[in-house]
């Protein structure tokens, strides 16, 4: 039981520090950042989920009055179910909270569609946007034989990645300008890119 509740919670984000970010944004005007929001909703998603998680495991424990006390409270009052069915009525239930350049992607679907016809409008030119520059991307790599990859920023944006071999001399095509080399891997992008 102990295991259980302790990969349970291990699955949720910090909540003092959820809170706090969120009380402290309200303050300067949440509204100009709409992907801070639905950061926010799938941060209280994911605690809601684990809430009910820990709701149920916890049931079937004796425990004291005070764990009984807060096993009580939370199935009387069934806010969680009703704020997870609020949130699960405009987001998309694959989508959930993370960190890394994979969760901003991911917070570009993470309304469902057909909630708002401009997201869907943005959403499908973001799709567009990002294959023509993953498809850009392959076509260097064809054209120049060089094993590139894709890399993505949320602060630098897309560039591309070179594994550097030891002692392999790399000659690079004349479009890729070098933005940052390290013993072992080079980062290049081009003007297009950039």
């Amino acid at each position: 039981m102990n295991h259980l509740t302790n990969i349970v919670l291990k699955s949720c984000p910090d909540i003092d520090r959820t809170l706090s970010a969120m009380i402290w944004t309200t303050k300067k005007k949440l509204i100009e950042k709409p992907e801070k929001r639905i950061h926010f909703i799938l941060v209280i998603k994911q605690i809601l989920q684990v809430v009910e998680e820990l709701n149920n495991q916890l049931k079937n424990v004796f425990a004291n009055e005070l764990l009984e006390s807060i096993i009580a409270a939370l199935d009387a009052d069934c806010f969680v179910s009703e704020l997870l069915e609020k949130i699960s009525a405009h987001v998309d239930e694959d989508i959930g909270y993370g960190k890394g350049a994979l969760p901003i992607h991911q917070r570009c679907y993470a309304v469902k569609v057909g909630v708002n016809s401009l997201l869907d409008v943005a959403r499908k030119t973001f799709t567009e946007i990002t294959e023509d520059i993953l498809e850009y991307i392959e076509s260097l790599r064809s054209k120049g034989a060089m094993p590139i990859s894709p890399k993505y920023d949320p602060k630098k944006g897309y560039s591309m990645q070179l594994i550097l071999q030891d002692g392999i001399a790399v000659e690079l095509a004349p479009e890729l300008i070098v933005m940052k080399k390290t013993n072992k891997t080079m980062t290049l992008s081009t003007l297009d890119l950039l």
